[in-house]
């Protein structure tokens, strides 16, 4: 069984491997990365030049305003502060040092193996949209071109086609996911030679939260995987599965953000909904949450929940797409 699971599996490979789709969505994805990354790079100019005024009220009720930078590299005359002085000098100090940590999260996320992180991460959002696109389409263009039923009279088991389509889809999206991290990490690599003022800046990112957040991002996609293919299976439609899942993407996080911004106890809802849940997941290895942050979030309900919660969608969609593809006549073509 194994043996032909296999065989299944190679030729579902080839297949993909000569088809245009695969590739026109992973130039979507190396686009979006590198051009995310690469206009970062003005993020980090702007953090590194930016500049502060600071306004108190002198002898006499004159208006006084310096510059925090020349205060900050002693270029500034403090003589008319008078008793000011080191209030001026701690306020622009504390804007030094806010400056200063802005000035190293860009440089960690620009550079490697930050940018790494960056990109995958980046990539990991846009590549739930277009992993969808690719599972509808692997699964769904059986039904429309009414080819199932010639691969079925050579005796193929029906869920050896159907989990062959979802493991090649899979794969691709590890193969997309890695070479958008081996990307991101010469981009950063090209970028610290152009930067200026940089030299005494580390990245403080370690390698091993950009494997844990490849590892997350993997996991994270099988949930969505399944759900999208039980829609494409149940209306036997490519472009149906393409809509809803992709509409689904986008609709879950609207929802999220209106009501997560207006009613606190939304968020008990929210850990129980696949995408939110998804990104959630994968910005605790160091991507982005949904909300916009990075790293670990207060309101992160916890790994254990998580892994619990894409279990559960991944193994009910699952089990109702297999069960469909199972018991279901097969028609003919549908051009759906």
């Amino acid at each position: 069984m194994i043996l032909d699971l296999a065989k299944v599996f190679r030729w579902e490979w080839f297949k993909l491997r000569r088809r245009w789709m695969p590739y026109v969505l992973l130039a979507v994805m190396v686009l979006i990365t590198q051009v995310s990354i690469w206009a970062t790079i003005l993020a980090y100019n702007d953090a590194r030049t930016r500049s502060d005024t600071v306004y108190f009220e002198g002898q006499g009720g004159a208006p006084l305003e310096f510059d925090c930078y020349d205060v900050v590299e002693g270029r500034a005359d403090l003589s008319q502060a008078g008793e000011l002085e080191p209030m001026i000098v701690d306020d622009c100090q504390d804007w030094d040092r806010r400056r200063q940590e802005n000035v190293q999260n860009m440089y960690d996320i620009i550079t490697p193996p930050g940018s790494a992180s960056f990109t995958m991460s980046i990539g990991q959002s846009i590549g739930l949209i277009l992993a969808a696109i690719l599972i509808a389409s692997l699964v769904g263009t059986e039904h429309g071109w009414g080819t199932m039923r010639f691969v079925l009279v050579r005796g193929v088991r029906r869920w050896h086609v159907l989990a062959s389509k979802l493991g090649v889809a899979w794969l691709a999206f590890a193969a997309a996911l890695l070479l958008i991290g081996v990307l991101g990490t010469i981009a950063g690599q090209i970028i610290d030679g152009l930067l200026s003022g940089a030299e005494e800046l580390e990245n403080g990112t370690p390698w091993g939260s950009v494997t844990e957040l490849y590892g997350r991002s993997l996991l994270a996609v099988l949930p969505y995987a399944a759900m999208v293919a039980l829609v494409t299976v149940a209306t036997r439609s490519s472009a149906a599965g393409i809509g809803i899942g992709v509409g689904y993407y986008f609709l879950e996080q609207t929802v999220v953000g209106i009501f997560g911004a207006f009613f606190d106890w939304f968020q008990n809802i929210a850990e129980f909904l696949p995408v939110y849940i998804m990104q959630a997941y994968a910005a605790e290895g160091g991507g982005i949450s949904v909300g916009g942050g990075g790293g670990e979030s207060s309101e992160y309900a916890g790994d254990v929940h998580a892994l619990l919660v894409m279990a559960a969608y991944t193994m009910v969609a699952g089990a109702l797409a297999f069960y469909l593809v199972h018991r279901r006549d097969v028609g003919g073509a549908s051009r759906g």
